[in-house]
């Protein structure tokens, strides 16, 4: 992930940094460069993870979905220093 344009100005003021995340299988650096380059609190991602609906396959592929969802939440759990945890995508089409 290309954190390079995240530019948040003065954080000092606020108790923590959110994000809706849609990186795919790993956040990459968002969490070194958030550390880094951000703020000296943690963050909250307010939204990771991907839809359990495969449109390949016109149906939901829930082993691909909890791949992406375990491996997401491993990363924010390694880096509790940078974030405080997060919310998990759920998408639900009510039309």
């Amino acid at each position: 992930m290309d954190c390079a344009s995240l530019s948040v100005g003065d954080l000092s003021s606020l108790s923590t940094g959110s994000d809706s995340v849609g990186s795919g299988k790993t956040f990459g650096d968002l969490f070194q460069y958030f550390t880094n380059n951000v703020a000296t609190k943690p963050m909250f991602i307010t939204e990771f993870g991907i839809d359990a609906y495969d449109n390949s396959k016109q149906t939901e592929n829930q082993v691909v979905h909890s791949e992406y969802v375990t491996s997401l939440w491993n990363e924010i759990v390694a880096n509790t220093g940078a974030c405080s945890g997060g919310c998990v995508f759920a998408y639900c089409d009510e039309w």
